[in-house]
């Protein structure tokens, strides 16, 4: 408890040291926020075109199912039909 005093104590006679240390505080943190903003917006921006490759590929994946499977289909209908007609057959 007392080194806190001590240490508090420091830090207001610095501050009244040098009187402007507080605004380079906080444009410091200023600055740092910025920084931090601009990196989450990067960020954000990365993840999108991520987000937006990611749902072209799950529909072209999509119509790619759809065409197998209307070709399995195909073939199995195909199968029937001159399995029930023999004339068909050769």
């Amino acid at each position: 408890m007392t080194q806190r005093v001590r240490m508090k104590a420091r830090r207001v006679a610095n501050d009244d040291a040098h009187p402007d240390s507080s605004i380079r505080k906080s444009e410091d943190e200023i600055t740092a926020n910025d920084r931090k903003s601009s990196a989450l917006e990067a960020e954000c921006a990365r993840l999108k075109d991520d987000l937006a490759r990611a749902e072209a590929r799950i529909a072209e994946l999509e119509k790619l199912r759809a065409l197998a499977i209307d070709r399995v289909n195909w073939v199995i209908d195909s199968l029937e039909s001159s399995l029930e007609d023999p004339t068909e057959r050769r």
